[in-house]
C-alpha cells in the first residue's frame, strides 16, 4: 500500500541531485559512504555521524543515507572536521590550517596532510623544523622534475627554489639566488652540471650547504634533517 499525505493523496518522494525522484534504491549505506570519504576508522565515523546527526541529516537509528543528501553531507563534514594519521608533523600542519575543525585519526591514505605518502611524512616534520629555526627558503640546485614537485608538496611554508641542472647559468645571477636562501641543497646524481653546480658550492656566510649524493625526495629531506639538527645545535 502507498503512503499518503496529510490530505490523502499520495506522498510525494523526495528529488535527488538529478531532479528525478529518489526511493530505497538510491539509498547509501552510511558506513560505506563515510569510508568512502575518508573517514575509515570507527572514531572518525563516530565524529562524523555525530556531525550529520547535528545537521539534521541523519539520525542515530539510520542506517543508510538516500542520495538526494550526499552533497549536503559532504559539505557539513568539510566544514567540521578535518582529517589526520596522527602524526605530529601532520597535526601541527593541520592545526594550523584548521583550527577551528575538530581533528579524528583515520589511516594515513586518508590524512588531509600527507595523504600516506612518505615523503610528506617526513617533510612535514623537516618543514615544522625548518620554521623554528627560520629556515624560510631552500634552493635546490638539480633534482628531476616530478621529485622536485614532491620535495615542493613536502616542504608545505619553506620557499623551495628549483635551479635545474642542465640550465643555464652565470656568476652573477647565482650569487643572487643564494643571497635570497637560507640553505642551498646540491641534488648528485641526477642531471646536474658540473659548470652549473660549481657556482653553487660556496654559499655566503650563513647560509647552509646540503650535499645529496642520492635521487629521490625522501633522501633531500632526510639530508635536511641531519642539517637542521646540526643547526639546532649550534644555535
Amino acid at each position: 500500500m502507498k503512503a499518503r499525505g496529510d490530505a490523502g493523496r499520495p506522498a510525494t518522494k523526495a528529488r535527488g541531485d538529478h531532479g528525478r525522484p529518489t526511493t530505497m534504491d538510491d539509498a547509501v549505506p552510511l558506513a560505506a559512504f563515510l569510508t568512502a570519504e575518508g573517514f575509515d576508522t570507527a572514531e572518525a565515523r563516530v565524529a562524523a555521524r555525530e556531525v550529520l546527526h547535528a545537521a539534521g541529516l541523519s539520525n542515530p537509528r539510520k542506517s543508510a543515507i538516500t542520495a538526494a543528501k550526499l552533497a549536503a553531507c559532504r559539505s557539513a563534514l568539510r566544514e567540521a572536521l578535518v582529517r589526520s594519521c596522527g602524526l605530529a608533523a601532520c597535526e601541527r600542519s593541520l592545526a594550523v590550517r584548521a583550527p577551528r575543525k575538530h581533528l579524528v585519526r583515520v589511516l594515513p591514505a586518508s590524512c588531509e596532510h600527507c595523504g600516506g605518502v612518505a615523503s610528506r611524512r617526513t617533510g612535514g616534520g623537516v618543514s615544522a623544523r625548518c620554521l623554528e629555526l627560520g629556515v624560510r627558503r631552500v634552493l635546490v640546485v638539480g633534482g628531476l622534475p616530478a621529485a622536485c614537485r614532491e620535495l615542493r608538496a613536502a616542504l608545505s611554508g619553506v620557499e623551495v627554489d628549483l635551479v635545474e641542472g642542465t640550465a643555464k647559468r652565470d656568476a652573477k645571477r647565482a650569487k643572487a639566488e643564494l643571497s635570497r636562501a637560507d640553505i642551498v641543497v646540491i641534488w648528485g646524481n641526477t642531471p646536474l652540471d658540473h659548470s652549473v653546480s660549481a657556482l653553487y658550492r660556496r654559499p655566503p656566510a650563513g647560509v647552509g650547504l646540503v650535499l645529496v649524493p642520492t635521487r629521490g625526495a625522501a633522501s633531500v629531506l632526510a639530508a635536511l634533517a641531519v642539517h637542521l639538527e646540526g643547526r639546532a645545535k649550534r644555535r
